[in-house]
């Protein structure tokens, strides 16, 4: 929907409920009359539909309010809505762009246009990790939805080495320093090596390998005289960490990602990483 520049552009794309509401009536005639953009029950389908989002979620954004909302377009004949107002957040951020909502049928379609492409909502992070984390998850995140939406085997294929080329080139060089994350596995292996995996956002791992036979020419794993094993002895699977380290290149996903099938590498896929620091967190 619109034609509005790259930079800009925030897209979800939500299945609402199929008794979605009539959002769209006629272009308000008066400036006291705002327009659908003002209903409080067109509101809130936004701000749930938003919050319930993949996307929202993994970026750790929530919306609570869509303030001064002003009805640009609208077209009953097919159920859209354009509105400029201020999206704010829960920490009290605020960013002014165009939301527009198309409900033709079951399904209802959301876009987000910045008006700052700089400092918008588009490259808000609100997990407060670092930018290069925050787009990598982005990346991660729009190839899947891509890949699930894709209607054909072939066209799904297309999406992996897309999302490759994607990956390297936002990693110059292929490392992460200071990316945070949940700690989702802490435990040695059969030779006393460390073994962990950090969750950086929902069905997104980082990890180590876990055997020797599988980290021969990698080394990944912890050896038990390091300092970082000695770091990891304070740390707990489900707290909150501070993570710098290496991840290893390869050509089908541009570092090295171990699903033994495409499905998995698309939808939940599991990077590996020589890890160099990790420490817990204050949050």
């Amino acid at each position: 929907m619109g034609s509005l520049p790259q930079w800009g552009y925030f897209y979800l794309r939500l299945l609402m409920t199929a008794n979605a509401p009539a959002i769209a009536q006629q272009k308000p005639k008066t400036v006291a009359d705002e327009g659908p953009c003002s209903r409080p029950d067109i509101k809130k389908v936004v701000l749930d539909a938003l919050n319930a989002s993949v996307e929202f979620q993994e970026r750790k954004i929530k919306v609570v309010d869509f303030q001064n909302g002003k009805t640009t377009r609208a077209d009953p004949a097919t159920n859209t809505i354009s509105c400029r107002g201020v999206m704010v957040l829960d920490g009290g951020q605020k960013f002014a762009g165009v939301l527009t909502i198309a409900a033709p049928g079951k399904k209802t379609d959301i876009d987000w246009y910045d008006d700052d492409k700089k400092n918008g909502l588009v490259n808000f992070s609100g997990s407060g990790a670092p930018t290069d984390e925050a787009e990598f998850i982005k990346v991660i995140t729009l190839a899947r939805a891509a890949y699930q939406g894709a209607n054909t085997e072939f066209a799904k294929g297309a999406m992996r080495p897309q999302r490759a080329k994607a990956i390297c080139g936002l990693l110059k060089p292929l490392r992460a320093n200071n990316w945070i994350g949940k700690l989702t596995r802490l435990t040695t292996n059969s030779d006393g090596k460390g073994v962990l995996a950090v969750e950086i956002a929902p069905d997104i791992q980082i990890k180590t390998f876990s055997t020797e036979l599988s980290d021969i020419g990698s080394h990944t794993l912890i050896e038990p005289d390091s300092r970082l094993y000695s770091d990891l002895s304070v740390v707990s699977e489900g707290d909150q960490v501070r993570f710098t380290g290496a991840f290893l290149p390869k050509d089908a996903d541009c570092i090295q990602e171990v699903s033994l099938t495409m499905n998995g590498a698309m939808i939940s896929p599991e990077f590996i990483m020589r890890f160099a620091t990790v420490q817990k967190t204050s949050n």
